[in-house]
C-alpha cells in the first residue's frame, strides 16, 4: 500500500467514495499498521512495503507468492491492472483472495480469475471471493 490519499483515489468514481478516502489520515493509519507488524510472530514473516501496488509488483519473482490478497480502491482499471500484473507472481496452486469481489467494476477482474483459477468460495457476508490458481497440465 502506498498510504497516500491521492493514490488511493486514483480512478475512483463517485464523490462519496472519493471524499471518504481523502478524509483518512494516512500517516496515522500507516503508523497503526506498522505497530501490528513490529512484534513477533508477524515481524518474522512480514515485510511491509510502502509503495503503490503496481510499482511493488516488480519486487516479487514469478511463482513466488503463496497467497495474494487484493483489496484496492474501487476503480475498475486499478483492479484489473493489478490482478494482471500480480497473477504471474502467484505459484501454481497458490491462492488469491479478491476483496469486494461483488462490487460494481469487478466483473472483468472476476472473469480474468475465473478463466485461470478455480473458484473456491464466495463469501457474501465479507464480499470476498477465494480462488486457487490452476496448475498447468504437463
Amino acid at each position: 500500500d502506498a498510504w497516500d490519499s491521492e493514490i488511493a483515489v486514483n480512478g475512483v468514481i463517485g464523490k462519496k467514495s472519493m471524499a471518504w478516502w481523502k478524509s483518512l489520515n494516512m500517516l496515522t493509519l500507516y503508523e497503526q499498521f506498522l505497530s501490528l507488524f513490529s512484534k513477533p510472530p508477524l515481524s518474522s514473516y512480514c515485510q511491509p512495503i510502502k509503495l503503490e501496488a503496481i510499482k511493488a509488483c516488480s519486487l516479487f519473482e514469478d511463482n513466488s507468492i503463496d497467497l495474494l490478497y487484493i483489496d484496492g480502491n474501487d476503480s475498475k482499471t486499478w483492479n484489473l491492472e493489478n490482478i494482471k500484473a500480480y497473477f504471474p507472481k502467484v505459484k501454481e496452486g497458490g491462492f488469491i483472495c479478491l476483496s469486494k469481489a461483488l462490487h460494481p467494476g469487478r466483473e472483468e477482474t472476476n472473469a480474468f480469475l475465473i478463466e485461470r483459477c478455480d473458484l473456491l468460495k464466495e463469501e457474501m457476508g465479507s464480499d470476498c471471493a477465494f480462488f486457487q490458481k490452476k496448475r498447468e497440465v504437463k
